[in-house]
């Protein structure tokens, strides 16, 4: 086992800590090392500071960071976070105004039906239209087949009676014509 040289006051000092620490000497220098190896400490510095120094100084760049983060919270986070608690209310508010789904349904199925009865009534109506036209239509033929008859019927006695006058005409002429020869 290699041997350290040092000073008899730190040698002191050592064995102090042994007893403290109730280690041996090889495990103080043992354990010095991986310290001073975890902590980046040079132990040779002379200005070097105390660890609870490091620490309070370590402890100020905690807080200086943490205020920082309280500050962004105020002026940031907060902000966002009572924008975020008010849309979500009105989308509630909003929620609750829509129908639901199944009323909503029930009106659109009421819409259909009623469009169907709407639809079902207006061929109903265009029936019925077509129908009293159909039926003025047939009337409005008899009615015209019936002026035609009396028209031919009428043109038949014009005709015969224009027969007749001619008829009635010569027989006039030829006793007229007889008379004045006679």
């Amino acid at each position: 086992m290699p041997n350290i040289a040092v000073d008899e006051h730190s040698h002191k000092e050592a064995k102090k800590l042994c007893k403290t620490f109730d280690i041996s000497l090889g495990e103080l220098v043992q354990h010095s090392v991986v310290y001073f190896k975890k902590t980046g400490i040079n132990p040779s510095n002379a200005d070097n500071e105390s660890p609870i120094k490091a620490i309070k100084e370590l402890d100020k760049h905690i807080g200086q960071i943490v205020a920082f983060i309280r500050t962004h919270e105020k002026e940031k986070l907060n902000p966002l976070l009572e924008y975020l608690i008010i849309i979500s209310k009105q989308l509630d508010d909003t929620i609750k105004k829509l129908p639901q789904s199944e009323r909503f349904e029930e009106v659109f199925t009421a819409v259909n039906r009623h469009a169907s009865l709407l639809i079902d009534s207006h061929k109903k109506q265009v029936n019925a239209l077509q129908k009293t036209q159909q039926e003025i239509n047939q009337e409005s033929l008899k009615e015209l087949k019936a002026t035609n008859k009396n028209i031919t019927d009428l043109i038949k006695a014009f005709n015969n009676l224009h027969g007749e006058q001619e008829a009635i005409k010569k027989v006039i002429e030829t006793k007229l014509g007889k008379k004045m020869f006679s």
